[in-house]
């Protein structure tokens, strides 16, 4: 079954979600470090591309400034887009382009809130987030690109999935850390944390060492990895949507254990099959072997690739050591990594 089609035409929905919805918005959650701005960019070339809006998110980690999330929340209204309730802050959009600002709901120091000291340590926060931001913002204007500024509170493991989803974004774009248990597969990172948490899709865009920025290229190919499961084909019509936004070719890969025999003639037949349901000009694979490794090596054929794969939900002791074929793909390509939420 091809999730989110129609013969020949592709329908403008987020797979799993029966919502209809557009690529609209791309919210990039930055902390400062030369790695999480290698995102961005990559997000302006296909921003640029796709005519997508933007929007630079900063969470302030309330662990790190010895601050509660509790106290904080006295504080802090919510975020502003309508949705009510919850904690963090209200941000009061100042137009297109603008920097973002924060509204107090209580007196600074109140002794029912936060300490003198907890309020200077919040504002001194708040306002170092505001610069940093408003200075990326200023690069990207440079660029053409506009972009709003965001500022939230709380744990980022889940802040940022809850800030996305009050700024309207439909897709939140962040890198990944390297390092010897990331690359060894123990994950627990925030930007895994939020794949897993995200009910829209996930750009994971994996730093280079050394380079303060790194591709800056619109992709040219989009990869579409299937494995036969309801799941992964959910994955299709976003990511065939996205390809025609920012104009880019689509390919389809399927990955077997054995090259040889009917297993290959009946995973040509399927993908045959997915391509025909896309319609237009859609060029398949099938691949043999592990099938992490053959799809990387699949997308190395193209210049300037976007692989597309599924998150197939669930989260066990076992997943996290051994790691998904999913997981291997965005521990281990070179490419930016579009993750599509599980049903």
């Amino acid at each position: 079954m091809l999730h989110g089609f129609e013969q020949g035409q592709a329908k403008t929905v987020l797979a799993g979600k029966g919502d209809e919805q557009m690529t609209e918005k791309i919210l990039i959650p930055l902390d400062g470090t030369a790695e999480a701005e290698q995102t961005v960019p990559f997000v302006a070339e296909v921003t640029k591309a796709g005519g997508f809006a933007v929007s630079l998110l900063s969470i302030i980690d309330p662990g790190e400034l010895d601050v509660t999330e509790t106290a904080g929340e006295g504080v802090l209204t919510a975020h502003d887009t309508g949705t009510g309730g919850g904690g963090g802050m209200d941000l009061a959009h100042e137009g297109a382009g603008g920097t973002t600002g924060m509204v107090w709901m209580a007196e600074i120091g109140s002794p029912s809130e936060l300490s003198a000291d907890e309020a200077k340590a919040l504002d001194e926060a708040r306002q170092s987030a505001r610069d940093y931001l408003s200075g990326v913002e200023k690069k990207l204007a440079d660029i053409n690109v506009e972009a709003e500024v965001l500022i939230g509170f709380g744990n980022p493991d889940r802040e940022i999935t809850e800030e996305a989803i009050k700024a309207g974004a439909t897709m939140i774009a962040m890198s990944s850390r390297s390092g010897m248990f990331w690359e060894q597969g123990v994950l627990g990172t925030t930007t895994d944390r939020t794949i897993h948490a995200s009910p829209m899709p996930v750009l994971v865009f994996k730093p280079m060492e050394g380079l303060a920025h790194s591709v800056t290229v619109n992709p040219g190919t989009v990869v579409i990895a299937v494995d036969g499961s309801d799941q992964s084909e959910r994955s299709i019509a976003p990511a065939v949507k996205l390809a025609g936004e920012i104009g880019a070719r689509v390919t389809l890969v399927h990955a077997v254990k054995r090259e040889r025999g009917k297993q290959r003639e009946q995973a040509e037949a399927y993908l045959a099959s997915l391509a025909d349901k896309i319609g237009g000009e859609v060029e398949t694979g099938v691949v043999s072997g592990d099938a992490a490794e053959e799809v990387i090596l699949f997308a190395d054929r193209f210049d300037h690739p976007m692989i597309v794969v599924a998150e197939h939900g669930g989260i066990s002791l076992g997943r996290w050591l051994r790691g998904s074929t999913t997981d291997k793909i965005i521990r281990n390509a070179g490419y930016p990594v579009l993750v599509i939420p599980a049903e």
